[in-house]
């Protein structure tokens, strides 16, 4: 296995790092590539060998690094039982990310990728969850683009009100929450 580029790691950290901040700080519409580079004190080629396609790629590099370091949890600790905890133990130890990511910003369209990303995530996973018989039921598409906007929401309403619950019981809250709903909507869509 080849040696992880520290180098190449600690420019990457401090160039998400810079967009994290600044967004949080004016907005992501406003903030320019040359705004990010002075921040992570490097400069413009530095940025776009990283990144060629811009502050738009840098974003998504971060919320796919956050995605694939949730969905690495997942499957490192095996609570398939509650798989939004490692959303909320995520959020809690990156708040400011999230909260630079999910709270808007100018980032429409960066933000339906993401969660585009994240509903096809659960998509796979509810499949697993719910039986055959009753997937005919309701689209089950649906039901993870529900669940992914839901759960943005309520990481958003999380860190916004200070974090008042630890992030296990927040996952068991969404988790109690987001059952009702779809176990509803399928015993809805069975008696119809």
């Amino acid at each position: 296995m080849p040696r992880p580029d520290r180098r190449r790691e600690r420019t990457q950290t401090a160039l998400r790092e810079a967009l994290v901040a600044l967004i949080l700080e004016r907005g992501y519409e406003t903030t320019t590539v040359q705004d990010i580079v002075d921040r992570a004190n490097l400069g413009r080629a530095t940025f776009y060998l990283h990144f060629p396609n811009g502050k738009d790629e840098l974003l998504l590099h971060i919320m796919d690094v956050a995605q694939k370091d949730i969905l690495k949890r997942a499957h490192t600790h095996g609570l398939p039982s509650v798989p939004s905890i490692h959303a909320f133990q995520h959020a809690a130890e990156n708040a400011n990310l999230y909260r630079a990511i999910l709270g808007g910003g100018g980032m429409s369209g960066i933000m339906a990728r993401f969660q585009q990303s994240t509903a096809a995530e659960v998509l796979e996973r509810l499949k697993l969850l719910i039986p055959v018989e009753h997937q005919a039921n309701a689209p089950l598409e649906m039901i993870a683009a529900y669940v992914t906007g839901a759960l943005n929401a309520t990481l958003v309403w999380w860190l916004e009100n200070d974090q008042p619950y630890p992030p296990e019981e927040m996952a068991l809250r969404f988790l109690k929450m987001t059952q009702a709903a779809v176990v509803s909507l399928l015993s809805a869509s069975t008696s119809s």
